[in-house]
């Protein structure tokens, strides 16, 4: 007899414009993750379509609508409820909280995943009005998911130390990387550089938790060393002008 297909729950808060790396490791999961295996429902909180044309047809996608994450909780439940998975995989911290309380109106047999795209110390510091609440929420809601997957062993271990959550509860895992792709893109695009390098690039936000200033900083001594090497920063975000007079500033 053929085995039953796992029904795994991908949680999202949207696929908008100028979306970041989160929307694209849950597409590149979708587009690789077994099919005879595993039947995919995508749930988007908010309303967006970037990234929409690159999810498989077979996966399930339902729109929840809702102006503001903090009204996601009811719309989560009913959609657990109507498709029943076994397994839910939630991104970013402030839909990671609302779906770690939606459990408890849930049954038990569900599995709840969080993922966590930035050292929890980082975003606190950086990206949060209410440092004390969110430390709190850390501490005494996170404990409750049954797997918190962390993108470094730093990003584990900040967990541990700062946040007192137990190691059976982190596995670190890299993001997949689409290599296909990529190579398909860089064969249509051709290559951008004449320099004979090494040519350098980071793609991401410009944010302090991804760590440019510190990549800033370390260049300066990598063209001490390599004259003819080369760095080239992709993104956007509240940082560019800061990180714009930084590189001004060390001669870069």
């Amino acid at each position: 007899m053929p085995r039953a297909r796992k029904r795994v729950l991908f949680l999202v808060p949207a696929f908008l414009g100028g979306i970041g790396g989160s929307e694209r490791v849950i597409v590149t999961l979708l587009r690789y993750i077994d099919q005879s295996r595993f039947e995919c429902h995508l749930g988007l909180v908010q309303e967006g379509n970037a990234y929409l044309e690159d999810i498989p047809a077979s996966v399930t996608v339902h729109q929840l609508r809702v102006s503001r994450m903090r009204y996601c909780l009811p719309g989560i439940v009913r959609l657990v409820r109507k498709i029943k998975p076994q397994t839910i995989l939630s991104t970013v911290p402030y839909l990671n909280v609302m779906s770690i309380v939606a459990r408890f109106f849930l049954p038990a047999y569900v599995r709840l995943l969080v993922r966590e795209a930035a050292t929890p110390s980082a975003f606190i510091a950086k990206d949060t009005r209410y440092p004390r609440l969110w430390k709190f929420l850390y501490r005494r809601i996170y404990p409750h998911a049954d797997k918190v997957i962390c993108l470094s062993d730093s990003m584990r271990q900040d967990f541990i130390e700062n946040f007192l959550l137990p190691s059976d509860k982190l596995v670190r895992i890299y993001n997949p990387v689409d290599v296909e792709m990529i190579q398909r893109l860089g064969r249509w695009a051709g290559n951008p550089y004449t320099s004979s390098g090494p040519n350098l690039v980071v793609a991401g936000r410009l944010r302090r938790e991804k760590g440019i200033d510190l990549l800033l900083d370390a260049m300066r001594t990598v063209i001490q060393r390599i004259p003819n090497a080369r760095l080239t920063i992709l993104g956007e975000g509240q940082d560019e002008a800061q990180l714009k007079a930084q590189a001004h500033r060390l001669g870069l």
